[in-house]
């Protein structure tokens, strides 16, 4: 999980974000996901992921990415379950 999230981090940082965001869904692999990216995010940039949860079957995403976007989060994070059955965004 954490080498996962080290090199999705380390990508967005590659790439000069410095503000992102997790979208996880709100099952165990996920969150684990959430908060080592979260803390390996906090390590490199000294700054926390905006983290937002949604729950399994969601389709309408537009209030997290209003969220994400008001936050001027540069990168969006998106980690589902292995069988994550949402909606395409």
């Amino acid at each position: 999980d954490e080498v996962q999230m080290r090199v999705l981090a380390d990508y967005a940082l590659g790439k000069g974000v410095k503000r992102a965001c997790v979208l996880a869904e709100n099952t165990a692999y996920p969150v684990s996901l959430a908060r080592a990216a979260q803390k390996y995010w906090q390590e490199q940039v000294g700054s926390e992921l905006l983290n937002l949860e949604y729950n399994p079957g969601t389709v309408d995403f537009k209030p997290y990415i209003l969220k994400a976007r008001a936050s001027r989060c540069e990168a969006v994070m998106l980690l589902t379950s292995p069988n994550c059955q949402g909606a395409a965004l």
